[in-house]
C-alpha cells in the first residue's frame, strides 16, 4: 500500500520522495547485526528520519531496509501486535519525541497497520505542549488517512492543538464541523487560545459571548479559561473607557460561576483572585474570601498564598497576616507570598526578618522565595544581606538560575560594585 500522510493532506506539500524506506538511517537491531564496514563510523539517532543530498546518494547505495530495523528490540512487530506499537508510540509522546513517534506512524502507514484514537490524544497533547505546529499537521494528517478525523474526541483535541500552536484559522475549519451544543469543543476553543500566550483577550471574549448566545451550559474549565485570559489583559488595553468594560466582563464571568450549579474548584478560585489582584477588585475578592472560609479552602497552599498576594497588592499587610497565620500547615507558597506581601508595601527590613524567620522556624524556602527576598534587596540596595541570601542557595539544594544573577548583576552595578558583579555574569553563562 503505497501512501504516506504528507500526500494525502491538501494543506501539505508532498513528499518529492517516492520510496520513504529509502530516506530513514537506523540502528541494527541486535537480530540482524550488518557487516563490520570498513569506513570510519557514523553517528546515528535513532528513529530519525535523514534525507540525503544528491553528492552523498551518489557516492554509497543506502542500506535496503529490514522490517526489524524499525522499532526497538522490545517491540515484536513480527507477531504484528499493534498493541505493543501503540504502547511505544505512547512513550515517545510523554518524552515529546515526536520525530521518533512520526516514524513510526510513517512505516504504519506503509505497512497498512491502524492506529488508534487514545495513541493519537497522546501525540496531540505531546503537540500542544511543545506548540509543534508542523509536527501537528502531520499527526492530523496521520488522523485522516486512519478515518478518524469525524471523531469528536480527536476533532476536539486538534482544535485544541491549532489553537494553542496560534493557528486559529485552522482551528476554526475543525471547530466549525463539531456539534455545537456541547461544551467542549467550545472550551478547547478558548483554552487553546489562551495557552497561545498571544494575550488574545478579545478573541476569548468574543467566543464566551457566542457561547452564552447560543445557550451553551459553561462548566468550571470554560470560566477558567475566561478567567485566565482577564489576568494577562489589562497589559493591553489603555484608558478608562475599556478597563471599565474590562472589569464589568470579569465582574460578570466570575459572579455567572458563583452562581451556576458548576461551582469553582480551588484551581478556578486561585485564578479569580489573581484576576482580583490585577484589576483592583477589592469587593470582590473579599466575596471570594468567604467563599474560600466556607468551603475550607485555606487549607490548599496555591489558594491561601493567592489571597495573601492579592491582599498584599491592595496594601493591606496586616489582612495578609491574618490569612498567612490562619493557614493550618505552612509551606514555602505561603511565606513566600507573605514575603512579596511586605515587599509591595515597602516593608523591605522586615521582608529580609520574616525570610530569617522561616528559615529559623524549619521551613525550606524554594526558589521562587530566593527570587522574592533578593528582588526585595535589589529595590532597597542591601548588598550585603543579598550576597547572604544568595550564598545560602546551596544549602537547601537550590541551583542559581539566570533570573537570580541577573538579580545579582542588576545590584551591583547600581552601587559600583562592576568586578562583583562580573562573577555572576559568568555565572550565568554557564546556566
Amino acid at each position: 500500500m503505497e501512501y504516506s500522510a504528507s500526500a494525502t493532506a491538501s494543506r501539505f506539500p508532498p513528499n518529492p520522495i517516492s520510496n520513504v524506506f529509502q530516506v530513514f538511517s537506523f540502528r541494527p537491531s541486535p537480530q540482524s547485526p550488518s557487516p563490520p564496514s570498513t569506513q570510519s563510523p557514523t553517528r546515528t539517532t535513532h528513529h530519525r528520519r535523514i534525507i540525503p543530498n544528491k553528492q552523498q546518494s551518489n557516492k554509497k547505495k543506502v542500506k535496503p531496509f529490514k522490517e526489524e530495523d524499525a522499532f526497538p528490540c522490545s517491540l515484536p512487530l513480527h507477531n504484528k501486535n499493534p498493541r505493543f506499537i501503540y504502547k511505544d508510540i505512547k512513550n515517545f509522546a510523554r518524552q515529546n519525541k515526536l520525530k521518533e513517534a512520526l516514524t513510526i506512524l510513517d512505516y504504519m502507514d506503509q505497512q497498512g497497520i491502524p492506529i488508534n484514537s487514545t495513541t493519537f490524544s497522546s501525540l496531540i497533547a505531546a503537540c500542544i505542549r511543545t506548540k509543534s505546529l508542523p509536527q501537528g499537521r502531520e499527526v492530523h494528517a496521520h488522523i485522516r488517512i486512519n478515518g478518524l478525523e469525524n471523531n469528536a474526541f480527536l476533532r476536539t483535541k486538534l482544535v485544541h492543538m491549532y489553537t494553542s500552536c496560534g493557528s486559529l484559522e485552522e482551528a476554526r475549519k475543525l471547530f466549525d464541523g463539531l456539534p455545537c451544543e456541547s461544551v467542549y469543543p467550545w472550551n478547547a476553543l478558548l483554552r487553546g487560545t489562551v495557552i497561545s500566550g498571544n494575550r488574545q483577550y478579545s478573541d476569548v471574549l468574543n467566543t464566551y459571548s457566542e457561547m452564552r448566545a447560543l445557550g451553551i451550559e459553561l462548566n468550571v474549565y470554560s470560566f477558567s479559561s475566561v478567567i485566565k485570559s482577564f489576568a494577562g489583559a489589562p497589559a493591553l488595553f489603555q484608558g478608562l473607557k475599556t478597563h471599565a468594560l474590562l472589569i464589568k466582563n470579569a465582574l460578570g464571568v466570575i459572579r455567572s460561576m458563583q452562581l451556576s450549579k458548576h461551582r469553582p474548584d480551588s484551581v478556578a478560585i486561585a485564578r479569580m483572585l489573581s484576576v482580583c489582584g490585577e484589576l483592583k477588585l477589592l469587593k470582590l475578592g473579599k466575596e471570594i474570601h468567604g467563599q474560600i472560609l466556607k468551603r475550607d479552602f485555606v487549607s490548599v497552599h496555591f489558594v491561601s498564598a493567592e489571597l495573601i498576594n492579592m491582599y498584599g497588592t491592595f496594601g493591606d499587610v496586616n489582612k495578609a497576616k491574618l490569612v498567612f497565620d490562619a493557614v493550618p500547615v505552612k509551606g514555602s507558597m505561603t511565606w513566600t507570598a507573605l514575603l512579596r506581601a511586605h515587599g509591595y508595601n515597602h516593608l523591605y527590613q522586615d521582608a529580609i526578618e520574616l525570610f530569617d524567620q522561616m528559615r529559623s522556624n524549619g521551613y525550606s524556602p524554594n526558589q521562587f522565595t530566593f527570587e522574592a527576598i533578593l528582588s526585595i534587596c535589589d529595590r532597597t540596595g542591601f548588598i550585603n544581606d543579598a550576597c547572604r541570601i544568595f550564598n545560602l542557595m546551596p544549602k537547601y539544594k537550590i541551583e542559581a538560575s539566570k533570573d537570580h544573577c541577573a538579580i545579582m548583576v542588576r545590584l551591583l552595578t547600581r552601587y559600583g560594585q562592576v568586578e562583583k558583579a562580573q562573577k555572576f555574569v559568568k555565572l550565568s553563562s554557564y546556566l
